[in-house]
């Protein structure tokens, strides 16, 4: 049984069917399980961790005694052993490396903080010099304040205000070995240059600085004024300093009406033309009979077409056919596509025959009869 155990047999397992280098096997037929799908089986009868029993073909019995004693007889496999024995090594080896970082980390901390209070003792030393020096200064300089301030007046014609200079006169002046780094620029006509200490930034002298400002700025521009009374809009107009616009309103086009000019003969209507529109007259036609004065009359007519009729049709048949219309009609044969087939007329007739000639109950039936349109440049039209 031990050197069943040792072996190992590529074979599959009987109820998974995957690969198994090792596991029990059956004392009867010799089939190989996975000792997972092994406890799974109802059917299975363990004799040991390598021994089982699936089947009831062999005559194999298992002792009572035997499947006792069955554990207590296998030794440990030496393969199990050295396992164990490297997984406790590597465990030994990280566990070492941990306590080494941790040794490492502390002493870098240690150093740190030596460093920081080497620092704070130098700060301390530091603040204490410079508050005796401040203490000595006021003393010596009485209140005055220690933020230095280099103003320079912006030459300007504009600003003629005698408060200015007062403001000016009032700011403290640097000392004349010493020069200031940067100048900021003011829109109120005013440069002032500000340099302070970091030993000397104190809430008493931002606020000194505050108050300063603010006078200066008082004495620029008067808040309280109304800027409508100090600059009135009709004194700016009386200086031609603005320029008056004039509304001109656009004449709208007057048409004329016949009727009620004969209705009111004494009211006038005036014509006059934009740049847009322009004003003319209808034109009108006479109709008197009177034929003392002749006039030349040109009577409106059209041209239609007429086509699929017989091609042994002539033009005296259609003037036939038109009857009293004849008078003022005008017909000429026209050259067809297919002449042998059908015959095509081009009539010319006044324009008030048109309702009459293009009704469909006054042509035969199977005329083709329509507008005729001619092209200028053309002799003759198929149609």
């Amino acid at each position: 049984m031990a050197e069943g155990a040792d072996t190992q047999i590529s074979l599959r397992c009987v109820k998974c069917k995957i690969k198994a280098i090792k596991g029990p096997k059956c004392v009867s037929c010799g089939s190989i399980f996975h000792l997972s799908c092994a406890k799974l089986l109802n059917r299975v009868k363990f004799i040991n961790d390598y021994s089982i029993k699936c089947c009831d073909s062999s005559d194999y019995q298992v002792n009572d005694v035997e499947y006792a004693s069955a554990d207590l007889s296998i030794p440990l496999s030496e393969s199990q052993e050295i396992k164990y024995l490297k997984r406790i090594i590597t465990e030994k080896d990280i566990v070492i490396n941990q306590l080494r970082e941790h040794n490492s980390l502390l002493k870098d901390h240690i150093s740190s903080l030596n460093i920081l209070e080497k620092f704070s003792g130098l700060i301390n030393d530091s603040s204490s010099s410079a508050s005796k020096n401040v203490k000595s200064d006021k003393a010596n300089q009485g209140d005055r304040s220690q933020l230095q301030i280099k103003s320079k007046a912006y030459v300007n014609p504009k600003v003629t205000d005698p408060g200015v200079n007062m403001a000016l006169n009032q700011l403290p002046t640097n000392s004349e070995n010493e020069t200031l780094p940067s100048e900021t620029t003011h829109a109120a006509g005013l440069s002032l240059s500000l340099t302070t200490s970091d030993d000397l930034n104190t809430k008493q002298n931002l606020h000194e600085l505050e108050e300063l400002q603010k006078t200066v700025m008082n004495s620029l521009i008067d808040i309280n004024n109304d800027v409508s009374n100090s600059h009135p809009i009709e004194d700016l107009v009386s200086n031609n300093q603005f320029k008056e616009v004039v509304y001109k309103k656009k004449r709208n086009v007057i048409k004329s009406n016949v009727k009620e000019s004969e209705a009111n003969p004494k009211k006038s209507v005036d014509f006059f033309s934009t740049g847009l529109t322009q004003n003319k007259t209808k034109p009108i036609i006479g109709t008197s009979n009177n034929r003392k004065l002749l006039s030349v009359l040109k009577k409106s007519t059209i041209s239609i077409h007429l086509s699929r009729l017989v091609p042994a049709t002539t033009e005296r048949d259609i003037l036939d056919y038109l009857g009293t219309l004849n008078k003022d009609v005008l017909c000429e044969k026209l050259v067809s596509k297919k002449p042998d087939v059908y015959s095509s007329f081009k009539i010319e007739v006044p324009r008030d025959l048109k309702k009459t000639l293009l009704s469909p109950s006054y042509w035969p039936e199977g005329v083709l009869v329509k507008i005729f349109f001619r092209r200028s440049t053309q002799q003759t039209i198929k149609p």
